[in-house]
Parts: structure tokens; C-alpha cells; sequence
């Protein structure tokens, strides 16, 4: 802890550089990435096309009984997801005649409802990852030699990235003499 202290004693005018020029990158990077308006709502052209595609049939039947209902609704709610058929059954409705019975079959499509709201949520995650660039600093250190790394990212895709870095001198730095340290470049997968 004394080693610590005396080392904060004999530089002071480089870690205050330091912590400024954090906070500075940090003001910086808020200031570069705040959302400048709000998005607007964005409909894709698919959303126009979004009809539910419905068939219905309707016959007037003798009843095989006097218990039998006077109507019989069958309604199947269905929409292709991702490769496979899903189908919701509706309790029929009843109403009083005498002698016959009406049945009506009802098939309602879905998919493309289904597939237009798909697609807004994708074109919702598509404005969520719209910052395409990101900038960054810090401080680090080695063998001992102390240096500042700058460093630019570029996401080109929602999973995957580009950056390049720099190490600054930060002794060279101070003197107002910039020198260049190291250097990196990575590919980046998110996951």
C-alpha cells in the first residue's frame, strides 16, 4: 500500500492525464453513440401483403337425432412456422332450430400475419444494432512499460466485428511526444 501511495506521490501529472483523458473518451463515446431522434417505425413492404387467407363453407344437413346442435361451428386457426403446420381449435356455438342443423367450416390461414410480424422483428433488431462503430480507450501495461491503447471497431453484421488498436507511449505521451507502441488488429465473432 505505501509503494501505492508514493507512486501516486511522484505521478500525479500522469495518472491526472489518465483519469482525464477516460473521462474525456467515455464524454466522447456517449456523445457519438446517443440516439440522435427517435427511430422512426419502420413497416416492411411484407406487412402491406399480411392478408389472413380464410376459407368458409356452409351446409344445411339433416340431424341424425333431435339432441344433435342446430349449429355447428368448426373453426381451425393454422399458420406454417419455421417448416411446421400449427393449428388452433375453437369451441363451437350453438343455435336453436328444429329439424336440421347448419354446419360451417372455417380455415383461416395465418402465415402470412405470422411472417409479417417475423419480419418486423427483425427490422426491430436491425435498427437495435444500427451503431456500427465503436472507439475506445484505457491504460495498460508491458514488461513493466505503461502505455495507452486506442482502439476503432467497426460491426459490420450483429455478430461480427472488426477492430484495430494502437498502444500509446503514455511517458512519450505526457512530454507531448506521441510514439507508438504496438499495435493490434482482430476479427471479432459476438455470440
Amino acid at each position: 500500500m505505501t509503494a501505492i501511495i508514493a507512486y501516486i506521490k511522484t505521478h500525479k501529472k500522469e495518472i491526472l492525464c489518465v483519469v482525464l483523458l477516460v473521462i474525456a473518451t467515455a464524454t466522447l463515446t456517449w456523445y457519438l453513440t446517443k440516439p440522435k431522434a427517435t427511430i422512426p417505425n419502420v413497416i416492411p413492404e411484407t406487412v402491406k401483403d399480411a392478408k389472413v387467407e380464410q376459407k368458409t363453407s356452409l351446409q344445411v344437413v339433416p340431424k341424425t337425432s333431435k339432441n344433435d346442435n342446430d349449429l355447428e361451428v368448426t373453426q381451425h386457426y393454422k399458420a406454417n412456422i419455421n417448416g411446421a403446420t400449427v393449428e388452433v381449435p375453437v369451441v363451437s356455438k350453438e343455435i336453436a332450430k328444429d329439424g336440421t342443423k347448419a354446419v360451417v367450416t372455417q380455415e383461416v390461414d395465418m402465415t402470412k400475419v405470422i411472417n409479417s410480424a417475423l419480419t418486423i422483428e427483425r427490422e426491430k433488431v436491425k435498427q437495435e444494432y444500427k451503431k456500427n462503430w465503436e472507439i475506445g480507450t484505457g491504460i495498460g501495461s508491458h514488461n513493466g512499460d505503461v502505455y495507452i491503447p486506442i482502439e476503432a471497431q467497426r460491426n459490420y453484421a450483429t455478430d461480427k466485428a472488426i477492430s484495430a488498436e494502437i498502444h500509446l507511449d503514455a511517458d512519450e505521451l505526457l512530454k507531448g511526444h506521441p510514439k507508438v507502441e504496438g499495435w493490434e488488429v482482430k476479427y471479432k465473432w459476438k455470440f
